[in-house]
């Protein structure tokens, strides 16, 4: 009698198909196997850090933000770093009544990495200093000795988006104690030829037209008179002060100087003498003077204003009367000479 034991000979014939899938699942799972101890020990390489929000100096809060969120990006790029979740680092925050704006202290965030449980902290400033200069100054803390570990800063000096795509990845660098990658040289503008262009002459300005200007205006009166004996060498000043009124005409011939004709009136007020003997001042002083004179002045423009300065010649005829110790006096004087003039308007 013939015995067969084991299985059908039906139920050992597989599909082809079936086989190549057994073999392809098996392959999986010992790729799996053999990966994951390496992923595992490459995470636990890998040190737990959290990087607080930056502490504005002059900067807006947008502006922090965006460089802190860019400073752990590139942190995270280095492969040396697990971060904590920025939500998971503000709900904890949330939880203490604390605040990554007025946690800037480093005993603050030190106190923080103890609650996060994390070996290490980042902290840190932005400032910025005028319109288009910025520094970034960060330390990383070691939570369990309090000790700095790294202390490192950027200066950029340009467009804020330079800082952030520049400075964020060189800082990241040096605080990861890698050296900062080197900027992508600047694009080649290709320098296309111009022929110069002639700039046309302008015109010259038009001739200023001559004008007249009648003037009036007060007129303050200063006269000294030196007398000397030919024989004796002596000298006799006489100094007459007064005030009243001038008019003129001034004849504009350009814009910086004038040519001018111009009388003055008025009293006499004081009469002073003064000698080697004695000096004194006449009293119950009356007199009158008027002035003939011509010259030219330099016009200054001082908008909205204008100052005429110069200088001519006069021929003045002055009557007065006083009392000199006493002795009344009573004279006319006639004289020609150089004058200073000095208005303005």
């Amino acid at each position: 009698m013939d015995a067969h034991f084991g299985t059908p000979q039906s139920a050992r014939t597989w599909p082809a198909w079936l086989g190549f899938a057994a073999a392809a699942a098996l392959l999986v799972l010992l790729t799996a196997a053999a990966a994951s101890p390496a992923a595992a020990q490459d995470e636990e390489e890998r040190e737990r850090i959290a990087v607080l929000d930056l502490e504005p100096v002059g900067a807006s809060e947008v502006e922090t933000s965006a460089l802190s969120d860019r400073l752990r990006e590139e942190l995270l790029k280095t492969g040396k770093y697990t971060l904590v979740d920025r939500n998971q680092l503000e709900a904890i925050l949330d939880e203490q009544i604390l605040q990554q704006a007025t946690c800037t202290s480093a005993e603050c965030a030190l106190e923080v990495g103890r609650i996060l449980g994390v070996r290490k902290i980042v902290t840190g400033r932005l400032s910025k200093i005028g319109d288009r200069t910025w520094q970034v100054s960060v330390q990383m803390l070691d939570v369990d000795t309090a000790r700095t570990v790294r202390a490192e800063s950027v200066i950029h000096e340009g467009r804020f988006v330079e800082l952030i795509q520049r400075g964020m990845p060189e800082l990241a660098a040096k605080l990861a104690g890698e050296e900062p990658a080197e900027p992508p040289p600047p694009p080649i503008v290709a320098q296309v030829e111009q022929e110069p262009v002639v700039a046309e002459e302008a015109p010259p300005p038009p001739p200023a037209e001559d004008k007249v200007r009648l003037w009036a205006g007060p007129s303050g009166f200063s006269m000294t008179i030196t007398l000397e004996d030919s024989d004796t060498g002596e000298t006799v000043t006489v100094e007459f002060g007064g005030g009243g009124i001038g008019l003129g005409v001034d004849f504009i011939i350009q814009q910086e100087f004038a040519l001018w004709v111009a009388m003055h009136f008025g009293s006499i007020d004081s009469i002073s003498t003064d000698n080697s003997f004695f000096s004194a001042d006449a009293e119950d002083v009356e007199g009158e003077y008027a002035v003939v004179a011509g010259g030219v002045s330099a016009v200054i423009d001082l908008a909205p204003s204008k100052i005429m300065l110069g200088g001519g010649i006069f021929n003045a005829a002055v009557d007065f009367r006083g009392t000199f110790f006493g002795v009344p006096i009573d004279s006319d004087v006639s004289l020609t000479g150089i004058l200073f003039d000095g208005r303005w308007d």
